[in-house]
């Protein structure tokens, strides 16, 4: 186990006053149907890769929705992060 300091925020150089907007390229809207299926195909053992093969997603949409259910309480098992391999 690494022990490491309290945590406190970092001294930023150049202070920024700008927004960033995170997943703003990404869809993250899905039909009740479809998120439904999404997580029962998770739930099933179906990766995440393959899912958004599947529903021609990026994986990152595909885990985005999972986690939103997850949130909810609606999956029956973890969501897992398969490393990618390097090409």
């Amino acid at each position: 186990m690494i022990l490491l300091p309290p945590i406190k925020r970092m001294k930023v150089k150049k202070p920024k006053d700008g927004l960033v907007y995170c997943l703003e390229d990404m869809n993250r809207v899905y039909s009740e149907s479809i998120i439904e299926e999404v997580t029962q195909l998770h739930d099933m053992g179906y990766g995440i890769e393959d899912i958004a093969g599947l529903f021609d997603r990026d994986a990152d949409e595909i885990f985005i929705g999972l986690y939103d259910q997850a949130s909810k309480g609606n999956l029956k098992r973890p969501i897992f992060i398969q490393p990618r391999e390097s090409v």
